[in-house]
């Protein structure tokens, strides 16, 4: 796509829905030029002073802005059925999660603590969303129920707990922790109980995501030559095995890789890269490319413009 090409396809969005959600200085603009389907990615850009909510559509990369505003936007989350997005905003002095109807406009604000709240992470049925919580003092795992409008704590540690991500099938929650002083990986059952470290890493794991068979985790992780993405096989969770013999390094470079999240199919991972904090771009690649003599930066396809700063992708299911 050609850098003249943007102002063009920002012009050709025919239909505008203004929306103030009754929220003070938050303005939402849902075009009707860019079909939602499952090849739409939801991404954090910076087009001009602050974050905002965009979607890229993947076969004509034709993008679309979600959110104009004076806040930050952070961390969009898919429901389920591709209806909803999660995210994390500072519109009212804290970081809070919101949910947007991306057909509608309709916006939602989900907790209304003065800590900070983020993190959202859908179930698989759409009925729950876990998150990370600091109003228990620490950040420790929540999950909201929107059947109940209640809340319930999951884990409670005095280490720094973020990243939830649920399992296929509803059941787990693996999620962040440095309990051990570490980033690594921590298994508990959605209804609460045992906590299980599942990872002894001597750096940092981040931004876990199952895949739709429930078989990898990918995640990132980062040392001092760079960040780089990596598959954990999920059997050792069923076996109780050192899942620090079942990871894959799917990345080999000298950038900054981070924020993978999966295709609806399982076959593709788009993720952020770029040179430092001022050059971020999407970029898709083969999830089984561990498999081929070639590595995966073979198959990567950048998806967003390089004039932009774009990070924190989430691929409609």
């Amino acid at each position: 796509m050609t850098r003249a090409t943007f102002p063009l396809i920002l012009r050709i969005s025919a239909i505008l829905i203004l929306l103030c959600a009754g929220i003070t200085g938050m303005v939402w603009i849902v075009g009707r030029t860019v079909p939602i389907h499952t090849t739409t990615i939801a991404y954090i850009s910076e087009h001009d002073s602050t974050p905002d909510l965009f979607l890229v559509d993947m076969p004509r990369y034709i993008i679309q802005q979600l959110t104009r505003g004076m806040a930050d936007y952070r961390e969009p989350a898919w429901s389920p059925d591709g209806e909803w997005l999660a995210f994390v905003s500072d519109e009212d002095r804290d970081d809070e999660i919101y949910l947007l109807h991306v057909y509608t406009g309709q916006v939602r604000q989900l907790t209304h603590n003065q800590v900070v709240d983020n993190s959202p992470a859908w179930s698989p049925d759409g009925q729950r969303i876990a998150y990370a919580s600091t109003q228990a003092g620490n950040s420790d795992i929540y999950i909201y129920d929107l059947r109940t409008d209640e809340t319930m704590q999951l884990v409670s540690h005095s280490g720094w707990d973020n990243d939830p991500a649920w399992s296929p099938d509803g059941q787990q929650i693996i999620f962040v922790s440095n309990r051990d002083g570490y980033g690594n990986f921590y298994q508990v059952s959605a209804a609460g109980g045992k906590v299980r470290q599942v990872t002894q890493n001597s750096g940092w794991y981040l931004n876990p995501a199952w895949s739709p068979d429930g078989r990898w985790i990918v995640f990132d992780s980062a040392d001092a030559t760079g960040a780089d993405i990596f598959l954990l096989d999920t059997t050792c969770l069923q076996t109780n095995t050192n899942c620090n013999q079942a990871i894959r390094q799917l990345t080999h470079s000298d950038r900054m890789d981070g924020d993978p999240s999966w295709s609806p199919d399982g076959q593709h991972i788009v993720y952020y890269s770029g040179i430092n904090s001022l050059r971020y771009n999407l970029v898709v690649i083969t999830a089984n490319c561990y498999q081929g003599t070639l590595g995966c930066e073979n198959t990567a396809k950048r998806i967003t413009d390089e004039r932009y700063i774009d990070w924190s992708p989430a691929w409609k299911p």
